[in-house]
């Protein structure tokens, strides 16, 4: 499997920043919850399907994160969030 530069999400440090004290811990834990949650069926929250077609979960979850879709807490958060998982 060859690399593909334009398949490949590179997370800023700004990106970081915004868990805090958790700061790499808290971006993976929560970006792999959200992943989860995009696998099991939950629709992206990005409105250009172009923009994230072809992407697997992870990245996808960080571009959202990149566009302040979701932000720290979304573990906590998601029971109340809309995130549409069918058969859930």
């Amino acid at each position: 499997m060859a690399w593909e530069q334009s398949k490949t999400f590179i997370v800023q440090r700004s990106l970081q920043a915004k868990f805090g004290a958790n700061g790499k811990f808290g971006l993976i834990i929560e970006t792999a919850n959200r992943a989860k949650d995009l696998k099991q069926g939950a629709k992206s929250l990005i409105k250009d399907p172009d923009e994230i077609k072809g992407h697997r979960e992870t990245i996808v979850a960080l571009k959202e994160l990149n566009e302040d879709k979701w932000g720290p807490g979304y573990i906590k958060d998601k029971n109340g969030m809309d995130i549409d998982i069918p058969n859930k």
